[in-house]
């Protein structure tokens, strides 16, 4: 992409290329002996700045990987608005090109195909850091999360969920960051139940299972809720609330 300082010293440099081509047209009219040295250091030095604007700037190693990743992000944060509006096979590279504002052939630099860019996409709405101990344990933390949580999340979630199931490929693909979501979770199951932080990470399957529900219920949940409870229920507000206690609340012997 060229950025407006950049287009302003291209037209900068036609300008001075215009100024060098009429001073040698005019010069052809003068005695070639008197005019020749003025001409020709005022030509060298427009075409001078003529190149100096045209050639790409230096750009170190460290600028360059960090506008790479700059423009990754920007993609992938396109391709999530793109594919929570239209759906994963109704989008096209040329959607999320025109929403990032950069070309195709961008998008293409990055990832190799639109799998590769919904791979990438999917472990970016999964990528959940574990979260510190909050008042009102996990249940609330996730209420909380859930009252102010960005629907294209979910949409993106279930879009590869069911892609997984159309393409075993896929599916192997991005399993890993389905597992981490959910690990992250146990994680935290345990620690609001006191384990150490250090042993945490050695959750147990129960956790394990209680963080796959939680995790469903937090992507599909909205969805499920909205078409289920009457339009406008008062208690629609708490249902998320009420199901995540439930599946926090050790079970009751009986």
């Amino acid at each position: 992409m060229t950025t407006p300082d950049r287009s302003k010293e291209f037209q900068a440099a036609l300008r001075d290329l215009g100024a060098a081509a009429k001073a040698l047209a005019d010069s052809a009219g003068e005695q070639v002996a008197d005019s020749a040295p003025r001409v020709t250091a005022s030509v060298a030095a427009k075409l001078r700045r003529a190149a100096d604007a045209i050639a790409p700037k230096h750009v170190s190693p460290d600028e360059a990987s960090g506008q790479t990743a700059s423009t990754r992000l920007a993609l992938i944060g396109a391709a999530i608005r793109v594919i929570a509006r239209k759906g994963y096979s109704a989008a096209s590279m040329d959607d999320v090109a025109a929403a990032a504002g950069y070309t195709k052939g961008a998008i293409y630099s990055q990832f190799g195909s639109k799998e590769d860019l919904f791979v990438e996409v999917t472990a970016s709405v999964l990528n959940v850091e574990r979260p510190l101990p909050l008042p009102g344990g996990l249940s609330g933390a996730m209420s909380a999360a859930q009252a102010t949580a960005d629907p294209s999340r979910s949409a993106v979630i279930l879009e590869a969920l069911a892609l997984s199931l159309r393409s075993p490929s896929f599916a192997v693909r991005v399993k890993p960051a389905f597992e981490a979501a959910a690990a992250a979770i146990a994680r935290q199951i345990a620690a609001d139940q006191g384990v150490p932080e250090e042993l945490a990470v050695k959750f147990s399957p129960r956790d394990f299972d209680t963080a796959i529900a939680l995790f469903t219920l937090s992507t599909a949940g909205p969805a499920v809720t909205a078409n289920v409870l009457p339009e406008n229920d008062p208690a629609a507000p708490k249902t998320f609330s009420n199901l995540a206690s439930r599946l926090l609340t050790p079970p009751v012997e009986r």
